[in-house]
C-alpha cells in the first residue's frame, strides 16, 4: 500500500497568501518535486500502520489556539492549569 499526497498549484498558491514563509518553503518543495521526481519515495505500509498506532489516541481540535496565540492574550497559565488537571 502506498500513500499519494495530492499536488496541485492552485492548492499551493492558494496557501501562499497567508504565510509568505510557508509559501516560499513550498514553492522551493514543489521546483525540487518537479525537477526531481525520481526522490520521492513512497511510504509503506507499515510506516504508516506505526504512526497510526501512536496518535490513535491523541485528541486535539485543529481549532484551539496555539501557544502564541495565548500568551498574547495572557492565557497562558489557564493554559497551564488545564494540562495539569487543575481546571
Amino acid at each position: 500500500m502506498s500513500i499519494k499526497v495530492p499536488y496541485s498549484k492552485s492548492t499551493l498558491t492558494d496557501q501562499t497568501h497567508s504565510d509568505p514563509i510557508l509559501g516560499q518553503f513550498l514553492h522551493l518543495l514543489a521546483q525540487d518535486i518537479e525537477k526531481n521526481p525520481q526522490h520521492l519515495k513512497a511510504i509503506s505500509s507499515d510506516l504508516v500502520s506505526r504512526v497510526q498506532s501512536l496518535v490513535s489516541e491523541v485528541d486535539f481540535d485543529i481549532d484551539a489556539p496555539l501557544l502564541d496565540d495565548l500568551e498574547a492574550k495572557g492565557e497562558t497559565n489557564r493554559l497551564a492549569k488545564a494540562i495539569n488537571g487543575e481546571i
